[in-house]
C-alpha cells in the first residue's frame, strides 16, 4: 500500500513539473504589451503650453484618436500644437483647444481645410506640403496673420479673399496657374495692406 501511494505522489510530482510555468518576467512583459496596446501613439508631454509630435513612431493616421490621450484640461492649455511629418489626412478634434494659435500641420496627407473654424485665437497655420486644392472655410480665423499652404496643390484660392490682417502668406507650390489665380492674387494684396511677406 505505502509503495502504490508513493508511486502516485511521484507521478503527481512529473505531472506538475511538466506544466509550463509563467515567470515574473513574462508577467511584466505582458503587462508592458497591455499598456503599449491601451494607446497607439506615443503620449508626449505638455511643456509650456506646447505639444508637438514629430519625428515620431508611430506616425498619426488620426489626429482624434491621438488627442484623445488627453483631457479636456490639458488640452484647454495647450496654445501651440506641431504634428508635423506624420500620416494625418482629416483635421478633426481640434475643438478641444479652443486657446490654440500656433497650429502647424505640415508635411501630412491632408486634403481639405477644414475643423479649425472654431479657433477664433489662432494667429498662424501651417499645412505645408498637404494635399489640398480648395483654400475654405478661414472666415472665422480672424486673428490669423500667418499662412502657410507652399506645396499644395491649389487649384481655387478664392478663399483667401476672406483674410484682411495677413502679413505672411505662403501659397507657392503646384498650383493650377491660369488668370483667374492672379487676379485673386491681386485682390488679395490689396486687400491686406499689411502684407510683410507674400509668396505666390
Amino acid at each position: 500500500m505505502k509503495k502504490k501511494i508513493i508511486l502516485f505522489l511521484i507521478c503527481i510530482a512529473i505531472v506538475y513539473s511538466c506544466i509550463p510555468k509563467k515567470n515574473n518576467t513574462e508577467k511584466q512583459i505582458n503587462i508592458d504589451n497591455n499598456s503599449i496596446n491601451e494607446y497607439k501613439f506615443e503620449k508626449v508631454e505638455i511643456v509650456n503650453n506646447e505639444l508637438s509630435y514629430y519625428d515620431i513612431e508611430p506616425k498619426i493616421d488620426d489626429l482624434g484618436e491621438f488627442l484623445s490621450m488627453y483631457t479636456d484640461e490639458e488640452l484647454f492649455t495647450v496654445n501651440f500644437l506641431e504634428l508635423t511629418l506624420n500620416e494625418i489626412i482629416e483635421i478633426e478634434g481640434l475643438e478641444r483647444l479652443p486657446n490654440l494659435e500656433i497650429l502647424i500641420l505640415a508635411s501630412n496627407r491632408i486634403e481639405r481645410i477644414e475643423g479649425i473654424s472654431h479657433l477664433s485665437q489662432l494667429r498662424k497655420l501651417s499645412l505645408y506640403q498637404n494635399k489640398i486644392s480648395v483654400i475654405e472655410n478661414l472666415d472665422n480665423l480672424v486673428n490669423l496673420k500667418d499662412l502657410n499652404l507652399a506645396s499644395n496643390q491649389l487649384q481655387d484660392i478664392s478663399g483667401l479673399l476672406v483674410l484682411k490682417n495677413m502679413e505672411v502668406v505662403n501659397i507657392k507650390g503646384y498650383n493650377d496657374l491660369n488668370d483667374e489665380y492672379f487676379d485673386i492674387c491681386n485682390q488679395f494684396k490689396e486687400n491686406n495692406p499689411n502684407l510683410l511677406e507674400w509668396q505666390y
